[in-house]
């Protein structure tokens, strides 16, 4: 019989013989990453996108990450796999697992008014329940972004001054009836998350989301703080890339922050 020591070193051997990749998985996963690259760098000289991020995972463990592109356009600064982006819209489904989070609490109730978290609501939103914000169902129309889009973006905002920017509108449909796609909706459910929470949008989204999900490097784009690896924004005017302008933390805030 083998020693004990002897034994433990031949399973050690064994095990990594068993878990090491053959040379034919190595030559695919070769050609898969060749692959991976000619896709996403087509599709970024296609859609002109300055800089793009990728992970590839397999059975939860990463085995391709890249950065492609540029994060910085004017001072050349390459992506990489620790580069940070703005998700904008992608907030909103923290933000709605927050209010389920709180739902699950029992602290707000899904079939509530709006009108039982937020003061000073015009009457006629009395009908709009929490579900309907969740939903886009709610037939409140679209902020007015005054005096303009780019304007209300350098500049915080109250949220309910916000809002009073369409107290005096119509309801666009009978709450629950239509599905469109609304900004303010999801302005509205960011405030009910600071008054039924005690907290900011942000403490809120850290603590009960962030922090026990391992997401470490997630949190408000507020444009004043110094974010490391954090990537310029862009957009396209007249057919050529040009800066985006930065977005107050207010402005965003539970829609897009």
């Amino acid at each position: 019989m083998f020693p004990k020591s002897r034994m433990a070193v031949l399973v050690t051997l064994a095990l990594v013989a068993i878990n090491s990749p053959t040379v034919a998985q190595r030559t695919r996963d070769q050609a898969l990453s060749a692959r991976v690259d000619s896709l996403v760098e087509r599709y970024r000289a296609g859609r002109h996108v300055p800089g793009i991020a990728i992970a590839v995972v397999r059975s939860g463990t990463v085995i391709k990450a890249r950065g492609y592109g540029f994060a910085n356009l004017e001072l050349d600064v390459p992506v990489t796999p620790k580069t940070l982006f703005g998700p904008g819209s992608i907030s909103k489904q923290f933000v709605a697992t927050a209010i389920m989070q709180l739902v699950e609490d029992g602290k707000v109730r899904l079939d509530d008014p709006i009108t039982r978290y937020i003061d000073s609501l015009p009457a006629h939103w009395g009908r709009i329940a929490v579900s309907h914000l969740l939903t886009h169902t709610s037939g409140v129309p679209e902020e007015h972004w005054l005096p303009n889009f780019v304007e209300f973006d350098r500049f915080e905002h109250n949220q309910l001054d916000v809002l009073r920017t369409i107290f005096a509108d119509s309801l666009e449909s009978a709450p629950g009836a239509v599905w469109a796609y609304r900004n303010s909706g999801y302005r509205m459910l960011g405030m009910i998350i600071e008054r039924v929470s005690g907290e900011s949008l942000w403490s809120f989204l850290q603590r009960r989301i962030f922090a026990p999900t391992g997401m470490a490097t997630t949190r408000s784009s507020d444009p004043k703080t110094l974010i490391p690896h954090r990537a310029q924004g862009y957009g396209r005017e007249h057919g050529r890339i040009v800066n985006r302008d930065a977005v107050t933390e207010s402005a965003a805030f539970s829609e897009g922050g």
